[in-house]
């Protein structure tokens, strides 16, 4: 028997904290954000789904949790479309961020008028044949350079990346700029507080122009990174 949509198993994250995941996986973390935002995490399982089908699934589970997350906060319209550029449109009067992996799914959510952006991005820690990819793609040369701790050459690599794409996310809805990767340089990484530092390194409006730094949050579990940024008033 084929596979289907109807197969897609969904849980959220609330459900997996009442009990232990399978395979003895721990719970998820919750997002690097401040209480001004509404967030969730879950894993999806579209076991046996062909990519084309299992990418679909990956859609729909983000768009049923940013519609929780927007009822939630009492928005009268809870359905997210879509943007020319495939970006989430959000609902007058908020604002979010879409993120999955083959795994995972996270959603964040915030009224306008409480936050002016966000972004958020979920990545699987690449495996050692990706690095250098990675690598060539999303970092600078001084960037290489950077002494990153006590991280993996891989967990490296995949944190800078999905920082810069939790900060893509989070600026050009803001911005109306398309951004790329070598817009924005690693300045700083505090393992202690998982706090990174990105810095602006092109003109993008009066108020973010060269030099404008960045606060991005980070978690790392599960064989995950994610990351968080959020603009306040």
């Amino acid at each position: 028997m084929h596979a289907t949509l109807r197969d897609f198993r969904f849980h959220t994250a609330r459900a997996w904290r009442a009990a232990m995941t399978r395979d003895g996986i721990d719970v998820l973390p919750a997002l690097p954000l401040t209480p001004r935002l509404a967030q969730r995490l879950a894993w999806i399982t579209p076991d046996g789904l062909p990519p084309g089908q299992r990418r679909q699934a990956e859609f729909q589970a983000g768009r049923k949790l940013a519609a929780q997350l927007l009822a939630a906060l009492g928005a009268p319209a809870t359905q997210v479309g879509v943007a020319a550029d495939r970006s989430p449109l959000w609902p007058d009067g908020y604002v979010g961020s879409i993120s999955h992996s083959r795994r995972l799914v996270g959603v964040a959510v915030a009224r306008r008028r409480d936050v002016r952006a966000v972004g958020i991005d979920i990545e699987a820690i690449a495996e050692e044949p990706a690095v250098e990819a990675i690598e060539s793609v999303c970092m600078r040369p001084e960037e290489r350079e950077f002494d990153a701790g006590a991280l993996t050459r891989a967990e490296f690599a995949t944190l800078l990346f999905s920082a810069k794409e939790a900060f893509y996310k989070c600026m050009q809805p803001l911005t109306r700029v398309a951004f790329d990767f070598p817009d924005v340089t690693l300045t700083r990484i505090d393992p202690a507080a998982q706090r990174l530092e990105l810095r602006l390194l092109r003109a993008a409006t009066a108020e973010f122009g060269p030099g404008h730094l960045f606060q991005c949050g980070y978690r790392s579990a599960q064989g995950h990174v994610y990351t968080a940024l959020e603009i306040g008033h």
